[in-house]
């Protein structure tokens, strides 16, 4: 007899480490996502509308013709985003690595969406091409030294974000560029 009600005493007792651990283990898992929840969440859909947009001015850059296809070009790639990318809820630092860093309130469409259109890809060295081809061309006539000029204008790394949407964010050129590494910045926006 005394045996059987070991027997319960112990499944009373390992039920009750069993319900501990358990509540551990649960109360972990919630404090991870105590501090702010929906930050990641949000990220993502961020992110997804980010994408969404870029895809339909892709789209329309894939079918137009001559200026219109010029006009969505520049469209797809001047279109500045916000994206706390790294769920901190902030926007003030920086995500991507290396030649594809950029500030969370500068996000461009080559950041985060691949446009291809036939053999080549609009990414930053192809904006920065089709920019310069359109300000040198007759319908705006600047010359090479204001064409680049005012490429430089759109991607300035002090404007003010709030002044303009074409802009590279305010985290600011050491952030973007800490060791002085080439970046799609300093090598198609950066014009001398």
């Amino acid at each position: 007899m005394f045996r059987k009600g070991q027997k319960s005493l112990e499944m009373i007792i390992g039920l009750v480490i069993l319900l501990v651990v358990a509540g551990v283990v649960i109360s972990t898992f919630l404090s991870q996502f105590q501090d702010n929840p929906g930050n990641q969440y949000d990220s993502t859909l961020e992110a997804e509308e980010i994408t969404r947009e870029c895809t339909s001015m892709c789209a329309n850059y894939k079918g137009a013709t001559g200026i219109k296809a010029q006009t969505a070009a520049i469209d797809y790639c001047t279109s500045n985003f916000v994206l706390d990318e790294n769920g901190d809820g902030t926007i003030a630092g920086t995500a991507g690595v290396g030649y594809n860093r950029y500030c969370e309130d500068g996000v461009k469409c080559f950041h985060k969406h691949t446009c291809e259109v036939g053999s080549t890809t609009l990414n930053a060295e192809r904006c920065a091409e089709i920019m310069y081809n359109y300000y040198t061309s007759s319908q705006i006539d600047e010359s090479p030294g204001e064409a680049n000029e005012s490429i430089n204008d759109l991607y300035d790394p002090d404007s003010n974000p709030q002044e303009t949407d074409e802009t590279i964010g305010t985290c600011g050129l050491s952030s973007l560029n800490p060791n002085e590494d080439p970046t799609w910045w300093s090598e198609n926006f950066n014009r001398p």
